[in-house]
């Protein structure tokens, strides 16, 4: 595993409250897709020897990181990893409509497109394995086209009432 180089990377904001803090170590920046779209990415990296692999988190629709902030802090306790990031449109990622209250996508697959790149260019080569995936609603139903998509990058993955389908 190399010297992971997030420096290179814009620095992003993210959010805290007196009573709700982001978790120790946090490492937030946006990482620019082909598109010129920028994915804010939040990462907690533990690099100890008792490291138990990372966790690839991914939230639902209209949800973002700090939201997470509890669960990362026990994945944490527990000497894991962790890494998510704000889907385009959404949290403080890019967003293509100028309402940031409303969401937009033309097509579902650049979400795949935009995992795929974290996966490869961030994640791969810079954070311990296992890798586990675990999404909740919009973030489930990409994890599980990542789970078939990239079968060999996962060791496990936890799905939390993953969106099938719209009405």
């Amino acid at each position: 595993m190399g010297e992971f180089k997030f420096s290179k990377f814009e620095k992003a904001p993210y959010l805290q409250l007196s009573d709700y803090k982001a978790p120790d170590g946090i490492n937030s920046y946006f990482v620019p897709m082909d598109d010129g779209v920028r994915l804010r990415v939040c990462h907690w990296l533990n690099d100890n020897k008792n490291s138990e692999g990372t966790i690839l988190l991914q939230q639902g629709h209209n949800e973002f990181i700090e939201k997470y902030y509890d669960t990362i802090q026990e994945f944490l306790d527990k000497n894991y990893s962790v890494i998510a990031f704000d889907w385009r449109g959404q949290g403080m990622s890019d967003h293509e409509l100028d309402n940031i209250h409303k969401a937009f996508i033309k097509d579902f697959k650049r979400h795949d497109q935009d995992l795929a790149y974290i996966l490869e260019e961030i994640i791969e080569n810079n954070f311990p394995k296992p890798l586990i995936g675990i999404g909740h609603s919009m973030g489930g139903c990409l994890m599980l086209s990542a789970f078939h998509d990239h079968p060999k990058k996962f060791s496990q993955g936890i799905l939390s009432a993953p969106m099938l389908g719209f009405k």
